[in-house]
């Protein structure tokens, strides 16, 4: 009886081992069907982690292949019905990164093959599954359908092999720009309004070639004169941030809206807009003060303010720049210092006026300037220029006086003769004559203008123009002719005087 057992298992061994080497001769043939499998790579189920007992999960038989860089399980019912279709699984993990899996089924000689998932081809008795790539801890799972065709035991082999690998990434990422448009909501025509623009790098990348742009509307100019203001901002690293600032002068009322476009030449464009409303604050300004002032005389200044504009104005701040002639007397309710006066208003409304006042003279001919400035807290500067002519008026004064007296008759002396204008005008048309009495001849005369001898007069020309502190020197040759009291009489005219200025020197003969 142990003899007949005995020789059953030796046909059973030598089965076994002819059944081995056919497997390993179908293994050997390259050509066996295969397929690169597209998988959903999934973190390794329980089952394969490593030192797992292979066990039986649900009436499955299971085997493990453990070659230190991948797993496999393979899982199969323990009894089946023959003629019946059944689920073969194969899972297949990575305990390290691999590549190039191959995975191999030889087929049960006694079974049907009827589809796989992945699919793959049934040749040479085997199928094979080809698989790119799994990371460390990834796997995939292989499912195959037979059916058996006797009745007995099924017996199919599978194998895997895979190449280890490495990988090495690269962060893929973008510029990511954000621009920040803040500013004046409101400003005046004729005052200012600042803005600024904030571009941020959100993103993980350099952002190159930040090219900033605005296309002014036509309530707005630059001080450039510039329509369109361009401002380049280079690049802008990660998490950088630049900004830009700029200040526009209204000059007419509306509600514009600028629209800031940012360009790059990696991280595309964007734009941003922004109203303002541009109001009208208007000021006119009315002297009250005389345009002609005689020099030394106190002037009544006084000026009125209006708001013409339609927009209430605040904060504001009148200063009057006194030129240097002129001299200040008074200043109502003023700051007073270094020759100008400044007032103050917290306010003045639409069609409200201020009125303000201050006294001065001046010691200095001619037009003298005065600038009034006024600010507002919204941004409005105004100036407003005024000038005063201070007139001055000339004052002639003339004396005379002879150098010999007493003179003996047939003698001669020198009559000198000077005119001064001690006033702070000019004169014009000064003309000198002089009349001798019987007693004293005139021979000849000099002086600023020339002159003429005829009898007892000498006559000098006029002088077209005598400035102010201005001095004029002549002189007269004599002789003296008979006893007496002689008598020199000179008169003085000019445009300005209204009777002639008589001057009168004696001089005794013996």
């Amino acid at each position: 009886m142990h003899r007949a057992w005995y020789s059953v298992l030796s046909c059973l061994v030598i089965f076994f081992c002819l059944m081995s080497c056919s497997s390993r001769n179908h293994a050997s043939h390259d050509g066996g069907a295969h397929r690169t499998v597209n998988y959903v790579a999934v973190d390794a189920p329980e089952e394969l982690q490593l030192g797992a007992t292979p066990r039986i999960s649900g009436g499955d038989n299971r085997v493990d292949i453990h070659t230190g860089l991948v797993q496999l399980a393979k899982f199969v019912p323990s009894v089946t019905q023959i003629g019946e279709e059944y689920l073969v699984r194969i899972v297949v993990g990575a305990v390290d990164d691999a590549a190039n899996i191959v995975v191999t089924e030889w087929v049960p000689d006694s079974a049907q093959f009827v589809r796989s998932d992945p699919p793959v081809k049934l040749e040479n008795g085997k199928v094979r599954w080809d698989i790119d790539f799994l990371r460390e801890g990834q796997s995939a799972e292989l499912k195959l359908w037979y059916v058996p065709e006797v009745i007995g035991e099924l017996s199919g082999a599978c194998t895997i092999v895979g190449n280890p690998a490495g990988h090495v990434s690269t962060w893929v990422a973008e510029a990511s720009l954000k621009m920040d448009f803040t500013g004046a909501s409101i400003a005046m025509v004729d005052g200012t309004a600042t803005y600024q623009a904030i571009v941020r790098n959100e993103g993980k990348v350099k952002a190159r070639g930040l090219v900033v742009r605005n296309h002014l509307p036509e309530e707005f100019i630059h001080e450039t004169g510039r329509k369109e203001l361009i401002f380049d901002l280079g690049d802008l690293a990660p998490g950088e941030a630049k900004d830009v600032k700029f200040t526009l002068k209204a000059v007419a009322s509306g509600n514009p809206c600028q629209e800031l476009s940012l360009s790059s030449a990696n991280a595309g464009s964007t734009t941003r807009t922004l109203k303002t409303q541009v109001q009208l604050g208007m000021l006119t300004v009315e002297r009250d003060a005389p345009e002609e002032q005689m020099v030394g005389k106190p002037v009544q200044y006084g000026f009125t303010v209006t708001n013409t504009g339609d927009v209430d104005l605040t904060g504001l701040s009148i200063q009057d720049l006194l030129p240097a002639g002129t001299k200040l007397i008074s200043a109502e309710e003023a700051e007073v210092s270094d020759g100008s006066m400044k007032w103050h208003l917290d306010r003045l409304r639409v069609g409200e006026s201020a009125q303000f006042r201050f006294s001065a003279t001046s010691e200095e001919v001619g037009n003298q300037l005065q600038e009034l400035q006024i600010k507002t807290a919204e941004g409005i500067e105004k100036a407003f220029a005024f000038e005063t002519l201070w007139k001055g008026h000339p004052a002639l004064v003339i004396e005379a006086i002879d150098t010999h007296d007493p003179l003996l008759i047939g003698t001669t002396t020198l009559y000198k003769v000077r005119v001064a204008n001690k006033g702070t005008a000019k004169d014009t048309n000064v003309r000198i004559i002089a009349d001798f009495s019987p007693h004293i001849m005139p021979l000849s005369a000099a002086g600023a203008t020339s002159s003429t001898v005829s009898g007892q007069t000498v006559t000098f020309s006029p002088l077209e123009v005598l400035e102010a502190k201005q001095v004029l020197e002549y002189s007269i040759q004599a002789q003296a002719q008979d006893l007496g009291d002689g008598r020199i009489r000179i008169r003085m005219e000019s445009d300005t005087l209204r009777t002639p200025v008589m001057e009168e020197e004696s001089t005794y003969i013996y």
